[in-house]
């Protein structure tokens, strides 16, 4: 995990394929969203995913990672967003 921007955090899952990286990014949301922080109050993950094989490159990677992010923030916060056309799964 490492910082991309102001408030945001790259989370690299090398090895995962795309629904197995977001049933894990939605799990992290859900335990942020349901734990209080004493010094900050209730806080929310927003998140977009995709994967390598999808993307084509790195950069293309980050860049669609960085759009589904938005789109998630746009669509009302506390959300994760994979990219277009990735096979992911219902899974919890």
């Amino acid at each position: 995990m490492a910082r991309t921007g102001g408030e945001e955090l790259g989370w690299v899952l090398p090895g995962l394929h795309a629904h197995r990286a977001a049933a894990a990014v939605e799990r992290a949301r859900r335990a942020v969203a349901g734990a209080p922080f004493p010094e900050a109050g209730w806080l929310t993950i927003s998140a977009g995913v995709t994967d390598l094989n999808a993307a084509g490159s790195a950069g293309r990677m980050l860049e669609a990672a960085d759009l589904m992010l938005y789109r998630a923030k746009a669509e009302g916060r506390d959300a994760v967003r994979p990219a277009p056309g990735l096979a992911v799964a219902a899974e919890a």
